[in-house]
């Protein structure tokens, strides 16, 4: 699996800039990126998920009474991960799975980003 599973460890892809090669010109070009999410859309995620401007990601808490339900919480997240080849930022501590979600090729929160949240909530409300 490629999934990612940390140790609570800052997200390697917090870049403000994309670096993107256009197809006439082949050059690599700075653009900025500016994601714009809704509040309307982002309120809908619930109080589990907040959008962090300044990374440029989306992230997830969730806590729980025992690790073994975390963990097998984690789990479920990453074999959604593996099978749609979007992977997020999984931190697992006893009590809290940290989830963060960012598209790295673009360095900020994509319409992949919210739809992996938005599958995420479907997942932790079968844990608890």
């Amino acid at each position: 699996m490629n999934s990612l599973i940390t140790s609570c460890v800052p997200h390697a892809c917090t870049l403000n800039m994309a670096k993107i090669i256009t197809a006439k010109t082949k050059k690599v070009v700075n653009k900025a990126i500016t994601p714009n999410i809704p509040q309307k859309r982002l309120r809908a995620l619930g109080s589990h998920w907040t959008h962090d401007k300044k990374r440029q990601v989306l992230v997830g808490e969730f806590f729980f009474t025992r690790y073994l339900d975390a963990f097998m919480f984690a789990t479920r997240v990453t074999v959604y991960a593996e099978v749609h080849k979007h992977y997020p930022e999984i931190c697992i501590t006893p009590k809290l799975v940290k989830i963060t979600l960012v598209t790295p090729l673009i360095g900020a929160v994509t319409e992949m980003d919210l739809a992996m949240a938005e599958r995420i909530n479907q997942i932790i409300s079968t844990v608890h």
